[in-house]
């Protein structure tokens, strides 16, 4: 008998997959089931945890994905901004696209890769670097 692990996610992203325990995001690690803390203590790695709980994992050395450094820039835009700019991606001042029929020709002015936020307060809203 082969011994299988299952993939633990805190968010809810991968709760339409079979193979992932989605546990949720509680507020403190004490707010966890007994045998939810041990399968997050026993998984290789968390998928998909808030920026507080990868800080966390990551201080224990626990993989998480998307990886702990990518959560250092999370709600950031300057700091983004700062990254983009220091990797050498082209950038360019946001633009926005409103309306559907603008949607589908995003592609037309603008060259991948390239990064699509969809604004807030609109949902056909978007700001484009």
């Amino acid at each position: 008998m082969k011994f299988q692990r299952s993939v633990i996610a805190l968010e809810g992203r991968l709760r339409q997959c079979r193979n992932v325990i989605t546990l949720g995001v509680r507020t403190n690690f004490s707010d966890y089931r007994p045998e939810e803390s041990d399968l997050i203590r026993k998984a290789d790695t968390i998928y998909y945890p808030t920026t507080f709980y990868a800080d966390l994992f990551d201080s224990i050395g626990k993989n998480t994905f998307p990886s702990y450094h990518t959560y250092k820039c999370v709600q950031d835009k300057i700091k983004q901004t700062a990254l983009f700019n220091l990797a050498a991606f082209r950038t360019r001042e946001p633009g926005s696209s409103n309306g559907k029929t603008q949607k589908q020709t995003i592609t037309d002015h603008f060259q991948f890769p390239f990064i699509a936020k969809i604004g807030r307060d609109r949902p056909w809203a978007g700001a484009y670097f």
